[in-house]
């Protein structure tokens, strides 16, 4: 578990360094294969689902978080 999240965060990271990528996307999925490939075994096709499955996660909190955030804010206004 460790690797994974030390994986995670430098996916992150260097995604939002990449200037040429809109919010590193690309970048991070790139860095989670070549990273989870050593460790999970280049035949697995774990590796495989977990990089897409994790992006789609990320957007998920993304948009869950936005609408909380506004939920938050009309309730103040009001």
């Amino acid at each position: 578990l460790p690797l994974f999240i030390s994986f995670a965060a430098l996916s992150q990271t260097i995604g939002y360094l990449a200037l040429f990528a809109p919010g590193g996307i690309g970048v991070r999925e790139a860095i989670l294969l070549v990273g989870l490939v050593p460790v999970l075994g280049a035949d697995s096709p774990l590796v495989a689902l977990i990089v897409p499955i994790r992006a789609v996660a990320q957007i998920a909190v993304d948009v869950l978080l936005a609408l909380l955030g506004l939920l938050l804010l009309r309730r103040r206004a009001a």
